[in-house]
């Protein structure tokens, strides 16, 4: 019976609607971000930047030692490329390769900016990497099923792992461990406008709310397996997320991992809130 449970964890019914709907919208975030970070180009890639190449060069653990940095002079059709990448990824043009080619593109220009490749981008070469080993359209062929299972239950662990490693990496900090961690945010006025800083700026308030985060980042890997308590995790995650969105002003990021809990979700699930926009379409 174990191996059969074990088995089936790994290599059950693929939920495609989710794989169909994460690619849409998270490709859709991925394009966005980067179309919004064009004109911070010659800060991010080039010699321009804040630092500069022999600085970055210097720090190995931020860098892939199999892939090579990109050559200034074709930074800007490399770009070009990823972003193309993506729009053929949305649009389900190139089915793997699509995603496979995002990946690449996008792991070549971190080789010149692994300074700023935080928060959404970290998330990125994951998702576009597990999109490329499941695929997103039906097949009749087991073993492409199967990745498609394994690929939807690697989503779901490597989110288990971010909220774990975000959890361990507050921890580190005095800040966090005192509760005082969110109150130094909201006193920073270029982060926080001072009316959200007025909102929730009050020192109990704040402390509150950061333990909050902390309680919520160790659960949330343990809980979510339940499937009882899963609706619960799930709307406490988007609210949690939410409030980076509203009050520390990190879409990207929220509305990435919001995206990322379509693989918790039954299929029957998705297939009820697809239903109706699948009429209108045929109307």
């Amino acid at each position: 019976m174990q191996t059969l449970s074990w088995s089936s964890f790994w290599f059950g019914q693929p939920n495609y609607r989710a794989l169909k709907i994460f690619r849409i919208v998270f490709g859709t975030l991925a394009l966005l971000h980067f179309l919004a970070e064009i004109p911070n180009y010659s800060l991010r890639f080039t010699h321009m930047g804040l630092y500069d190449t022999e600085f970055i060069n210097h720090f190995g653990n931020f860098k892939n030692h199999f892939l090579m940095a990109v050559p200034e002079w074709s930074i800007f059709w490399v770009y070009t490329a990823l972003l193309t990448a993506l729009i053929f990824l949305i649009s389900g043009v190139g089915g793997r390769f699509s995603a496979i080619a995002a990946f690449l593109l996008h792991l070549c220009l971190k080789q010149n900016s692994g300074f700023y490749a935080v928060g959404f981008e970290i998330l990125i070469p994951h998702c576009l990497l597990y999109l490329a080993l499941s695929g997103t359209e039906r097949s009749s062929s087991q073993f492409q099923k199967d990745l498609a299972s394994v690929g939807v239950r690697l989503f779901q662990i490597q989110i288990c792992i971010i909220y774990l490693y975000s959890f361990k990496h507050k921890m580190e900090f005095e800040s966090w461990r005192s509760g005082e961690a969110l109150w130094l945010v909201v006193q920073n006025k270029h982060s926080v406008p001072l009316a959200v800083s007025s909102l929730i700026g009050t020192p109990p308030v704040l402390k509150i709310i950061s333990y909050l985060v902390l309680w919520s980042q160790l659960v949330f890997p343990f809980m979510i397996w339940i499937k009882k308590l899963r609706p619960i995790v799930l709307g406490l995650g988007v609210l949690f997320h939410l409030g980076t969105i509203f009050f520390l002003f990190l879409p990207f990021v929220g509305l990435g991992m919001i995206s990322t809990y379509v693989f918790f979700l039954h299929e029957k699930t998705l297939q009820r809130f697809y239903t109706p926009f699948q009429r209108q379409k045929q109307l």
